[in-house]
């Protein structure tokens, strides 16, 4: 169960199956409208998204209440339908319940209602490992990303979002080595 985050989630699921040798159904809690969907999902604040993922996800739960799950492993759980999701942990009590933190806590306003759901929780995020007791597990990469060129000697790379101070943060790391260092 995970955010939807470019094709991390095909990714990830093909590369268990593969380690694991056994099914894994996949949901992704949040989707993004276009075309029309957007103009609703604009027009209603974004309740028109929120509540298409929200039935969503419902469906996703009532359709697999019935399985037996060894694990269930959710990514980050922004946007999650807790409800529906309660509801379905109740067929799972022997399940092992795994959440994965790729964002920090406090960038996840719903994580103290998720968080209580889970019998373990990993976080790349060091600073969250020692202030929550997570148990630390460094962010993954994918071979398709993997630089294939020719050898470059490259000091520095940044890869990522531009939320939160991380604009600031690579301005200052610029202002303190400047290229002709």
């Amino acid at each position: 169960i995970s955010i939807g985050f470019m094709e991390y989630v095909d990714i990830i699921s093909k590369e268990l199956t593969n380690i694991l040798g056994e099914t894994i159904d996949t949901l992704e809690i949040n989707t993004y409208s276009d075309g029309i969907g957007y103009f609703f999902n604009k027009f209603t604040g974004g309740k028109y998204d929120k509540i298409r993922d929200f039935n969503k996800q419902r469906n996703f739960f009532d359709s697999i209440e019935n399985e037996y799950y060894d694990y269930i492993v959710m990514i980050v759980g922004r946007g999650l339908n807790v409800n529906a999701f309660e509801k379905f942990l109740i067929s799972q009590k022997h399940s092992i319940k795994i959440l994965y933190m790729f964002d920090d806590v406090a960038r996840v306003e719903e994580f103290d209602n998720i968080a209580v759901f889970f019998d373990i929780i990993y976080s790349f995020d060091r600073v969250d490992c020692e202030k929550y007791g997570f148990k630390l597990l460094p962010l993954f990469y994918c071979d398709m990303y993997k630089y294939k060129a020719q050898h470059k000697n490259i000091d520095f790379s940044c890869i990522g979002g531009l939320h939160s101070d991380r604009e600031q943060f690579i301005k200052e790391i610029m202002n303190k080595y400047p290229k002709d260092k």
